[in-house]
């Protein structure tokens, strides 16, 4: 290790802090929201307004194109030399693709909170996303933590206010347009002044518009496949059932919340260490840096799995006062899926460039999702949707697998750390069952959730130490 190699480890973890902060807020204010109007409101209303924030989310991707994950790709002095010589008629043809997902969502949201307001809000975020997105690549992390940190707040506080009923949903949202319009143009003032103060690369290298096509097609095609195979059995029950049923769904179904913020600053960490690592004993480095991934993971995705598994009828009781439990099935099926994050299964096809095997993936997993989910629903009812989701995301799991140990000519198994999970597996798995058994036996609802709670968080920590310390032992 060189000795430059610690400083730049620190400054990419502290990065990484920063980056987890400025999605954390909003997605704590987010789940406050969720639970509050959960148990405040009627099903309808809160369907009504979870069905927004589910076509949001579709349209959204598809109106961003992976724009804001591209951005991220290059320097902030590349990118500005990038922008600035990308031909006009490509602003003018996201722009207009923006403002086409913006009429299609406001169209869908007539009858709720409007066309305006819906198809405004659509265009304000995504603008938002992409300049966000700009300032991340120039590492403007204390201001865009601060904003959101203010955003956020405001959000929960308008949130607040509705609940006293003098307000409908259309004015809730408004006030959520504008308040996303004054961080667009706080973000808009930084960043003109940011790229006032970068100095342009005075290379001669033309820039490969050919790659850069390819690469924003990859990352756009992969960021929307991903929020589809997140949202669409949402989207579709938003579209198809009443906003009761689209509220026991979302509920059952919801992603759990920072779980998807760990996992992404763990595969980004990996893809940034396999970018140093060469040489003849390159294949061995790689393989012990997916085990090293995975079995960190585990120490955080196995004790929540086994958790929320056997814990799940207290979850629901508690926090939502038992008037979601007929989430509780759908919620089950979903947490099924939980072990598969435990792994990075595109690290290596994504350091070694094969973007094709990674897009072909998620087309077949959103298709065969879609595909499995009304036969599914007829069989299981709304729990049958979940699986569908649950069955593809394993067999994708597999497909990109199989493909890693292609890359690297070794068999898929090698990838794997498993005596490493099996240990784990049995450990937790007895545990929480267990623990489980005794406490609905001597405690009321509450008590049992809070010592489930103070277990997952004690083992988790223990077993994440442990980790640790084997990988810094490893490697002095």
């Amino acid at each position: 290790m060189t000795p430059t190699q610690p400083a730049k480890r620190h400054s990419f973890f502290g990065n990484s802090v920063y980056i987890f902060l400025i999605r954390f807020f909003p997605v704590l204010a987010s789940l406050i929201v969720t639970i509050v109007f959960s148990r405040r409101l009627d099903a309808d209303i809160y369907g009504d307004y979870q069905n927004f924030w589910i076509q949001y989310f579709v349209l959204s991707a598809v109106a961003c194109m992976g724009t804001h994950v591209f951005l991220l790709t290059y320097s902030p002095a590349y990118l500005k030399r990038l922008l600035q010589q990308l031909p006009k008629r490509v602003y003018w043809l996201l722009a207009g693709w923006i403002v086409i997902s913006a009429f299609v969502l406001g169209w869908l949201q007539q009858a709720n909170i409007g066309f305006a307001i819906a198809a405004a809000i659509l265009i304000v975020y995504c603008v938002g996303t992409i300049v966000e997105a700009f300032l991340m690549a120039g590492k403007r992390f204390q201001l865009l933590s601060m904003v959101n940190v203010v955003f956020s707040f405001a959000f929960l506080w308008m949130h607040w206010v509705f609940l006293d009923g003098i307000q409908s949903l259309a004015s809730l949202f408004s006030q959520v347009l504008l308040l996303a319009a004054l961080r667009l143009i706080v973000y808009i003032v930084a960043a003109f002044l940011f790229s006032k103060k970068i100095e342009t690369e005075t290379s001669d290298e033309l820039i490969h518009w050919k790659t850069v096509r390819s690469l924003w097609l990859h990352m756009g095609l992969f960021d929307i496949l991903q929020i589809l195979f997140r949202w669409a059995d949402k989207f579709f029950i938003s579209l198809l059932l009443v906003a009761s049923v689209s509220a026991i769904y979302f509920n059952g179904s919801n992603e759990i919340p920072f779980l998807p913020l760990i996992l992404g600053a763990v595969g980004s960490a990996g893809l940034i260490q396999l970018a140093t690592v060469s040489g003849d004993n390159k294949l061995n480095e790689v393989i012990q840096l997916q085990h090293i991934s995975g079995r960190i993971l585990s120490a955080i995705v196995f004790p929540l799995f086994f958790f929320l598994l056997f814990f799940s009828g207290e979850l629901f009781g508690v926090v939502f006062k038992h008037k979601y439990d007929l989430s509780v099935p759908v919620f089950l099926v979903t947490v099924l899926a939980i072990p598969v994050r435990a792994y990075n299964f595109t690290t290596v096809l994504q350091h070694y460039h094969k973007g094709r095997i990674i897009n072909i993936g998620a087309v077949l997993d959103i298709s065969l999702a879609c595909l499995l989910m009304y036969p599914l629903y007829l069989c299981f009812q709304l729990p049958g949707v979940a699986l569908a989701f649950v069955i593809t995301t394993y067999l994708q799991a597999a497909f990109y697998l199989y493909h890693s140990g292609r890359v690297l000519q070794v068999s898929w198994l090698q990838l794997l750390p498993l005596r490493n999970w099996v240990i784990k597996a049995i450990v937790f798995f007895s545990l929480f069952i267990v623990l489980h058994y005794v406490l609905v036996r001597f405690l009321s609802e509450q008590m049992v959730l809070t010592c489930g709670c103070i277990a997952l968080a004690t083992t988790g920590l223990a077993a994440l130490l442990l980790e640790l310390k084997s990988y810094r032992a490893q490697n002095g």
